[in-house]
């Protein structure tokens, strides 16, 4: 967890199968090139024992439920995938599942896609924001694809990706706008009139 005294907390999911993978340190630029005003954190669902993501009941106290934690109290969620099949990948989508109906109640989502090929970038709209949008989220930034040209320095921490992609810098600015809203717009796109945690729990109004 990165801190800042600035409001907002920023959540990072990201979705690859694999534990060094292209989505991570996407997002890991992602929130370096916020933290000077949120405070953030990055969970790789690799990380995630598949005991707790596919458990029955979700174990307290474990990665999984401590996952949930972190988006409940989040102001902001980036979903990072890679493109499998023309969609997102299957281990993002199992984590999915395991929140309940409304589980983005309130909250500003921004839907981040790796891929090999400009071909792969409309999956993000028709295979991911559909979910998205289901679960209650606020508002959903346009979804940002890299291919291999944004992708070229990825093994050096991806510095100069603001630079050479104007729709990543401008998603960045549209988050951070977009969570330090009025507090009386936080229900926008909520379906119902009580918020839901995450984990199930009714938040009340």
């Amino acid at each position: 967890m990165t801190k800042s005294a600035i409001g907002g907390r920023i959540v990072a999911l990201a979705g690859s199968p694999s534990p060094v993978s292209t989505t991570g340190r996407v997002l890991e630029r992602i929130l370096s090139d916020l933290n000077m005003s949120f405070e953030t954190e990055l969970i790789q669902l690799v990380d995630i024992p598949a005991d707790d993501l596919f458990a029955p009941e979700i174990p307290s106290g474990g990665r999984m439920d401590k996952a949930l934690a972190a988006i409940e109290a989040a102001d902001a969620i980036i979903v990072g995938t890679p493109i499998y099949k023309a969609s997102l990948s299957g281990m993002l989508k199992s984590f999915i599942d395991r929140m309940p109906q409304y589980g983005l109640a309130g909250k500003v989502v921004l839907p981040v896609g790796t891929g090999g090929s400009l071909a792969h970038a409309l999956a993000l709209d028709y295979a991911l924001r559909p979910i998205l949008q289901s679960m209650g989220a606020r508002q959903i930034i346009q979804a940002v694809f890299l291919g291999p040209e944004d992708l070229a320095d990825s093994a050096t921490g991806l510095a100069g990706l603001r630079d050479r992609n104007p729709r990543y810098a401008e998603a960045l600015l549209h988050l951070g706008e977009a969570i330090r809203t009025r507090p009386e717009l936080l229900d926008l796109g909520h379906p119902v009139p009580q918020r839901i945690s995450p984990r199930g729990e009714s938040l009340g109004r």
